[in-house]
């Protein structure tokens, strides 16, 4: 009967400073994808501007759908912005404390 106790006894908790670090690394996996989406978008409103220089009303659609994905991923990249902001300052002291 103890061993099946011991079976279901919780996992041990993470430290704050794994857990912030875990947090860290998977803040910076998201830039890559953010940057790309960014571009992507970029690259859409570009596509919509030529197609409407070129007299074509197709592209005011596209260029429409890239302005509003544009705001959204704006900001997004400052909400990651202030996160990332916060997890350097919150990082560990780069100053080492006198010991007594």
């Amino acid at each position: 009967m103890p061993k099946a106790l011991r079976a279901r006894s919780k996992p041990p908790r993470k430290s704050a400073r794994r857990a912030l670090d875990d947090m860290r690394s998977m803040l910076l996996d998201v830039e890559v994808p953010l940057n790309d989406a960014i571009k992507y978008v970029q690259a859409l409103r570009m596509i919509g501007n030529g197609l409407i220089a070129e007299y074509d009303d197709d592209g005011e659609p596209i260029v429409a759908v890239a302005r509003a994905a544009s705001e959204q991923l704006e900001a997004l990249k400052k909400i990651w912005n202030g996160i990332h902001a916060a997890g350097r300052r919150a990082g560990p002291d780069k100053r080492r404390r006198k010991r007594a």
